[in-house]
Parts: structure tokens; C-alpha cells; sequence
């Protein structure tokens, strides 16, 4: 599809959005209209990270499927850090953004094996998703989907 007009130009007027050309506005699950970035798709995306089936899923699961990702100063102050503390985020949803990130910062101390953090400079990780996350298929029965690139 058109996930890379919705990575990389979803602020550039005529960019292809949903398939439908025209201006192009933040997404409804965007976390901060002030990027103008899916925010959602960043920190769930990538392809290491799985997804399961509904009887394979469970809460904790679920929520350690994400990743933070360094946005730098500018990017996480116009989304209060989210993209940054996404994982804390789905561990406590109702941690207000000013706390989030201690508790990353503690998360990540007392739970290293579970937290995933993605060094990539956010541009270049952006561009890694867009180009190959496609598709899911399934590596073994009872385990996690991934996202795999189109077969050429």
C-alpha cells in the first residue's frame, strides 16, 4: 500500500493518504497533530516485533510488543516523549507523559530483557518500516507473526 506516504510525507499537501490523494491531515491515532507522524505505527512496528493471534494473545504480551525509539529533543517535546517511552506507556497507560520517563528509566533497570529499545536514528528506522514491513505470515504454530517484505 501507501504506508510510505503515511511514514515519511504525511505532511506534504497532495501526498497520498488512505489511497486517496488530496491534503493530508495527522491521523486519528496519531498522538500529537503537531508531527503530523502515525505515532502508533512506529512503536509497533518493525520486524521483530511480533503479533499473535487472539488465542495466542494475552495482556502482557501485548504490551511488550513495542519499541522505543530516540525521536531527539524537538520530536519528543512536540509529542511529550511517547514515541521515546511507548513501552512504559503500554505497561501503564495512565502514567501521565512527565512521568513516563522515569518510569523507563526504571523499567528498563530493573527489566532489561523485556524492554525494546531501537537505536536506529528515527528517520532511518522510519524508512526501514516503510520498506519492509508489508506483510505478516506466522514463523512456527503458536508463535508470533511478523512483518516480512513483499516477494519481488
Amino acid at each position: 500500500g501507501f504506508e510510505l506516504a503515511d511514514d515519511l510525507l504525511c505532511c506534504v499537501p497532495g501526498a497520498f493518504h488512505g489511497r486517496v490523494p488530496g491534503p493530508v491531515w495527522p491521523d486519528e491515532d496519531s498522538h500529537s497533530p503537531w508531527t503530523g507522524f502515525r505515532g502508533p505505527r512506529h512503536q509497533h512496528t518493525d520486524a521483530d516485533i511480533p503479533h499473535f493471534s487472539s488465542r495466542e494473545w494475552n495482556w502482557a504480551k501485548g504490551a511488550l510488543q513495542t519499541v522505543d525509539r530516540p525521536y531527539g529533543p524537538l520530536l519528543n517535546l512536540l509529542h511529550h516523549g511517547i514515541g521515546s517511552t511507548h513501552v512504559c506507556h503500554h505497561i501503564n497507560p495512565a502514567i501521565p507523559h512527565y512521568n513516563a520517563w522515569q518510569g523507563t528509566a526504571l523499567l528498563r533497570q530493573r527489566y532489561p530483557e523485556l524492554m525494546r529499545y531501537d537505536p536506529t536514528p528515527i528517520h532511518r528506522a522510519l524508512w526501514r518500516v516503510a520498506t519492509r514491513c508489508a506483510v505478516v505470515s506466522q514463523v512456527a504454530e503458536g508463535g508470533g507473526f511478523f512483518y516480512q517484505p513483499l516477494s519481488s
